[in-house]
This record gives structure tokens, sequence and C-alpha cells, in this order.
């Protein structure tokens, strides 16, 4: 007797989702800015219209970060134990007095070089943005109130 051939899953497709979200205060102050995005698998207009509102409220505004931060250290015995002393899934806070940016971020990626016999030492940290709030407390203070210390998310 011969087998059933199997039938792979199929994805239902219930036609293309337009949505489109925008801030005015935004587009006055910066101009507008526009971001596509093809997802082929998000098919709830509902769901559409939340994710587009919350990437106009997580982009409306300009914010510079870094990305990577690079130390170097000749001979100095403190500035290397300093350079070790942090490493992937650390946070960090960097300012930076001249843009007037200052962030938390976390470790993600290290490089080390070693040149000189080791003498010459060189850091470069990979950096992603660390989140404003880890988690939401409810009847927490400081942590739980709705509009002051949280915000609503996707």
């Amino acid at each position: 007797m011969a087998a059933a051939p199997i039938t792979p899953p199929r994805l239902a497709s219930w036609g293309q989702v337009d949505v489109e979200a925008e801030d005015a205060t935004s587009i006055t102050r910066y101009g507008r800015r526009t971001l596509g995005l093809d997802l082929p698998l998000l098919s709830n207009p509902v769901e559409a219209e939340r994710l587009a509102r919350q990437l106009v409220v997580e982009g409306k505004d300009p914010q510079g970060r870094a990305e990577t931060i690079t130390l170097r250290g000749e001979t100095g015995a403190e500035v290397q134990a300093a350079m070790l002393a942090l490493t992937m899934g650390d946070r960090l806070t960097l300012s930076d007095s001249r843009t007037g940016h200052e962030a938390d971020y976390h470790i993600v990626g290290e490089r080390h070089t070693l040149a000189r016999g080791g003498l010459d030492h060189e850091t470069t940290w990979v950096l992603r943005p660390a989140a404003l709030q880890s988690d939401w407390r409810l009847g927490v203070s400081g942590a739980g109130e709705l509009g002051q210390t949280t915000t609503l998310t996707y």
C-alpha cells in the first residue's frame, strides 16, 4: 500500500494591508521621513496599526547613538585594568559634552588588540542601546506609575 503524500503547511494570505502613521510636530520640526516595511506575515490590520504607531513614537525625534567605542592604553596598568573591567553583557553610560549625548548601552561584542608584546592594548566594544526601564512593577513606587516612570508600548 502506497503512503499518502505529505502536504506541506500553507500560510493563508488575506491580501495586502497598508497602514500609515505620522507625527505632525515631528514633520514640522525635522521634515517628512518615510519608513517602508514589507511584513508579509503581518496580515492583521489592528496589529499593523499598533506597530506603525509604536514606530512613530520611537522614531519621531532624532536620536544620536554610539555603535562602538574604542579605548587605547599604553603600558599603564590602571588603563588596561579599566579596559578589562567590562565585558559582554555589561551596561555602561556614555556621555559626550560636545554633543550633549548621554545614554546607557549594553556591550554586545568586544575585540582586544595587543601590540609591542602586550604593551599597547586596544579594546573596542560593540554597543546596543539599553532599555530605558527593564520592567514594570505594579505597586512599586518608581517602577509602576503609568505616564511618569513607564509608558505603554507595542
